[in-house]
């Protein structure tokens, strides 16, 4: 199995297996992996090595099932995949002759479905993920009680593993209340800041009653 800029080559490969009195093997080539300019995909560059995307924070999972797709198709509306799914369906019956556009968007959609589904399927190994992530950038100091409460925020709302440590930032550092203030105040007109004063000293009252109980929940 073989890509596809081998056909060409195949009538001169099997007459060197018949010269050598070797048994000439089935050869099957398939479509190349081009760019979305029609480029050939090419292990010269970063975004052709599985290494590069798993560095990313994409899933096995995930970038396996974006690859099975690309040139092939079950003939069902089925995208979502295991490996044991393709295991199971896959056949070289169903490749197409066209090139497959590797679209990064495409591969976002996938992997973030997998993250999802690895949350529902073994929440602890998605944990344990996005610790390596969270502490590569926050240290080692951080309470594994408090990442956990961080992945079941954010599971939802992340596309890659590395998601879990750019979305959090707020999550891991004091707030600078002054500037927020002074850039929302900055923002109103003398009008809106004079009504957002009449609804804060409503409030006040009732956020002081609320206690510790908001980061409890």
């Amino acid at each position: 199995i073989r890509g596809e800029e081998w056909l060409s080559s195949t009538p001169k490969h099997i007459l060197l297996y018949k010269m050598f009195g070797w048994e000439a093997p089935e050869f099957s080539h398939l479509p190349l992996l081009l760019k979305d300019s029609g480029m050939k995909l090419s292990k010269r560059h970063d975004d052709a090595s599985t290494e590069y995307y798993m560095k990313q924070g994409y899933l096995p999972s995930g970038l396996l099932n974006f690859v099975a797709l690309l040139g092939w198709n079950p003939g069902t509306p089925q995208e979502q995949f295991t490996l044991q799914q393709l295991v199971q369906q896959f056949s070289l019956k169903k490749v197409q002759k066209a090139g497959a556009i590797v679209r990064s968007d495409k591969l976002d959609w996938f992997n973030q479905h997998h993250i999802r589904s690895l949350a529902e399927s073994n929440f602890d190994q998605l944990v344990a993920l996005a610790t390596q992530e969270l502490k590569s950038k926050y240290g080692n100091e951080i309470d594994e009680k408090y990442i956990i409460k961080v992945v079941r925020l954010l599971k939802d709302h992340v596309t890659l593993l590395s998601d879990f440590a750019t979305n959090s930032e707020r999550l891991f550092s004091e707030p600078d209340f002054q500037t927020i203030i002074k850039d929302f105040v900055n923002g109103l007109s003398s009008e809106d800041l004079q009504k957002k004063k009449e609804i804060l000293k409503e409030l006040i009252p009732i956020l002081a009653t609320l206690g510790d109980s908001i980061e409890d929940k």
